[in-house]
């Protein structure tokens, strides 16, 4: 088996170097190292070889370029040329170039390259995406850099997300979040970048043995901690959902298997897990449990090894054996089973002999076969518009723009924080569109705001009504103009209510002496079944008419009644009584008349 090594850098052919290095794992990125001396740089540039290296020109030339390693591996026809069987390519840009200047060694110049997954790494970034699906989201993530890099999206999550935010993250960060969230496969394979175990194009299995191309191999079975509870509270159902991961079984291979069946043994402890939040369907949270148990499964059984083969590569699939021999001859055979990359490093020396060393797990399910190193965001409090009010559960719930998202966007119905809630009862207060609102997240989760309550902004003042420089107002004003003012002043003590232009109101106030008033520019109606007055006084004043209407009545004074008036009429439509249980006067200044049909005087 002989190797080539084609490298192609700024659209210029490297024809020599003294080491090559690629390192590819699953959950980062791939990085390439290109040991170069200055004669075979100055070759490469068409220039005499005794010529100085400058770090300025090179970087000035390869720096930001395409650069694309192409490993391949074969057999020598009948004129010694390569005859091709396996090929590996790695495609990425030129990241930086070092110098190495030593007296006991040939002077050095070291090529580092990167996948273009780098270009994600820009810097953290905010934003969110709503009823959108995961390939829509990936799609719009990544196509930005679809001139720079292939990427194939192919999510196993098919249904439509409502809400999710990328949050202080940058583009790798978040898609790594996404994959993990969702259990799918991302990783970039040397060429393209993966979104989805589907998406996978480098899927033939390499067959590795003990001794032949396997030429050192350690296999690690180890315990780990497998048991707890998701759990989670929603308010739409009202309803806690509690999913077991003893329940939820994952498949694994027998080594994988025992070391699974043993952990579950050691760590039995059922811990608490609240972090698998948003969900309102237990179906949804059940399955976050199990994808939270086969990441974990991960590093129950670990394979590193060292081979010569080049049909390894990263995410792809492997079988590994081991002929065991006496005398010569294969006594039997230890079938370790498949396995999947994980990690992956390539070497090729100034000679061309090729080697590489990967870490595998004996998994080849639809769930990742790594953990990605991901952070799950904590979003602080923050301000916030708000749009929509029309809560379509009538729940009180609101829409509110961040000032970070785009005109049009917006975050899902999110609850408004009262004194106190119940079943048609509580403190029922929710903002009105375009007013400042602080949000907060449930368990910091981005995609779970609240409102906290409302805040005044510079162009959304108290007013006078409320302002007064030693707080003594406290009130509340509605949009249609209901007050209720609240005055603590010393010995002005009062409370108003009013509504628009003061056409109505009530004043309980302590000012000169304690006084209730109620004002009215219309009319003031009181009913009610019974209605009772009492007081040491009281005046009635009526500027025109006074009317009392009554099935029945009577009016009493224990001491005396006085009536008068320019006129007084006193009139019974079927019968009128006077009478003075000890004395009756009748008196008329002038003349005074009594007159019927028949007077009886006794």
């Amino acid at each position: 088996m002989i190797n080539r090594i084609d490298v192609n850098l700024g659209g210029l052919t490297l024809k020599k170097f003294s080491f090559l290095s690629l390192s590819q794992p699953f959950d980062s990125q791939h990085s390439l190292e290109i040991h170069v001396t200055f004669e075979d740089i100055n070759d490469l540039l068409g220039k005499s070889l005794d010529s100085q290296v400058s770090l300025k020109e090179l970087t000035q030339k390869w720096a930001g370029e395409k650069v694309t390693a192409t490993i391949m591996q074969g057999e020598a026809d009948t004129s010694n040329n390569l005859k091709e069987k396996t090929k590996h390519t790695f495609i990425g840009i030129v990241k930086g170039v070092q110098i190495q200047m030593n007296d006991a060694v040939d002077n050095t110049l070291v090529i580092y390259g990167v996948c273009p997954t780098v270009l994600f790494k820009t810097g953290s970034n905010t934003r969110a995406f709503s009823e959108k699906t995961l390939a829509d989201i990936v799609e719009e993530v990544v196509n930005p850099f679809k001139g720079l890099l292939k990427a194939k999206i192919s999510p196993e999550y098919r249904e439509q997300i409502p809400y999710i935010t990328q949050y202080q993250e940058d583009n790798y960060q978040f898609l790594q979040r996404l994959a993990e969230t969702y259990g799918e496969w991302f990783y970039y394979d040397g060429e393209e970048l993966l979104f989805g175990k589907s998406a996978r194009t480098k899927t033939k299995t390499a067959s590795l043995e003990y001794r032949v191309n396997l030429s050192q191999m350690e296999y690690e079975l180890k315990l780990t901690p497998l048991t707890f509870k998701g759990q989670y509270y929603s308010y739409l159902k009202d309803e806690k959902f509690e999913v077991s991961s003893k329940n939820e079984n994952i498949d694994l291979q027998d080594f994988a298997q025992l070391a699974l069946s043993k952990s579950e043994s050691m760590f039995s402890e059922e811990v608490i897990n609240i972090e698998l939040s948003g969900h309102d369907e237990e179906s949804t949270i059940r399955k976050s449990v199990k994808n939270n148990k086969s990441k974990s499964s991960n590093s129950l059984a670990i394979l590193k090894g060292s081979s010569t083969s080049l049909e390894i590569s990263i995410g792809g699939p492997i079988k590994v054996k081991d002929d065991v021999k006496e005398n010569g001859k294969v006594i039997r055979t230890d079938d370790y089973g498949s396995f999947i990359i994980t990690n992956i490093r390539h070497y090729v020396d100034s000679r061309g002999f090729y080697q590489n060393s990967f870490e595998a797990i004996p998994q080849d399910t639809d769930y990742p076969p790594i953990s990605y190193p991901i952070f799950q965001p904590k979003a602080e409090s923050q301000p916030a518009k708000v749009i929509d009010t029309n809560d379509p559960e009538q729940m009180g719930r609101v829409k509110v723009q961040f000032y970070w998202q785009k005109d049009g966007d917006s975050t899902p119905w999110a609850r408004v924080a009262n004194l106190m809630s119940g079943d048609e009862r509580g403190v029922y207060f929710v903002p009105e569109i375009d007013e400042v609102v602080f949000v907060d997240f449930e368990l910091g989760n981005p995609d779970l705001p609240f409102v906290r309550g409302s805040m005044f902004t510079g162009s959304a003042m108290p007013g006078g009504n409320l302002f007064e420089k030693d707080n003594m107002i406290k009130g509340i004003i509605t949009k249609g103009g209901n007050h209720i003012i609240i005055d603590d002043s010393n010995g002005k003590e009062a409370i108003r209510i009013y509504n628009k232009e003061n056409q109505n109101e009530v004043i309980l106030t302590l000012d000169g002496e304690p006084v209730i008033s109620v004002k009215s520019e219309g009319k003031i109606k009181l009913e009610a079944k019974e209605i009772e007055l009492k007081a040491d006084k009281i005046s009635m004043n009526a500027k025109q008419d006074w009317t009392v209407e009554t099935n029945k009545g009577s009016i009493e004074a224990k001491a005396k009644m006085q009536i008068g008036g320019a006129t007084v009429n006193i009139e019974g439509k079927s019968q009128t009584s006077i009478k003075g249980n000890a004395q009756l006067a009748l008196e008329g200044g002038a003349q005074a008349s009594l007159k019927a049909a028949m007077v009886m005087i006794n």
